[in-house]
């Protein structure tokens, strides 16, 4: 996928493994196109350093007055540094089965996959990184998570986005929601992958 040098550019990538870990489905990276305004809020609030800054709104509808992030004593957010761990279903990388087209103004997933090897649910492992590597005219920081699927059947997940964190944990905001079809099947291990990329 071919970048024009000068910007910012989101893509994913899924790849579904049976339960010895043999590859079923390989995606190729595909350009996501579904950050929302919550991201740029909190983009802006840390460049201007303002202290309130932009109002976001968090997964549970009610709006927030975001804080510079070198202020320690106020409440901040970390942009991509809010991975998480095992278990936790409403931070880092997160699915869902909702197949509403995304809209700038989202701020939640409309039917959040929750954690757990009941029916609909999937095993939701710790969320890695890279650091900000470089090769040619790239830049990347890739983040990626491990789901996997104990409920007894197939689970169509319809959408996929990212949650970042207040330094209160209770905070959650979402900051990349993309409509993308795909089946894990019972046994089955989901790796889903995003990649932030600059160019020059």
């Amino acid at each position: 996928m071919k970048q024009p040098g000068g910007t910012l550019a989101l893509s994913h990538r899924i790849t579904i493994k049976d339960s010895e870990g043999r590859v079923k489905e390989q995606g190729e990276w595909e350009r996501s196109r579904s950050f929302v305004a919550n991201f740029l809020k909190i983009l802006f609030t840390q460049y201007a350093q303002l202290n309130p800054g932009a109002t976001v709104t968090r997964i549970d509808g009610v709006g927030d007055s975001i804080w510079y992030s070198n202020d320690a004593s106020a409440m901040t957010i970390w942009l991509v540094g809010s991975l998480g761990i095992a278990g936790d279903d409403d931070c880092g990388i997160v699915l869902g089965t909702d197949n509403t087209a995304p809209t700038v103004n989202d701020y939640d997933l409309g039917t959040r996959i929750t954690h757990g090897a009941g029916a609909g649910q999937l095993d939701f492992g710790p969320q890695s990184k890279t650091g900000a590597y470089s090769t040619g005219s790239n830049t990347d920081l890739i983040l990626w998570r491990q789901f996997v699927n104990n409920s007894g059947g197939g689970i169509t997940v319809e959408e996929i986005g990212v949650y970042v964190v207040h330094d209160r944990a209770s905070d959650k905001v979402m900051i990349i929601r993309d409509a993308k079809q795909f089946t894990i099947d019972d046994g089955d291990v989901a790796l889903v992958a995003y990649r932030f990329r600059t160019t020059v």
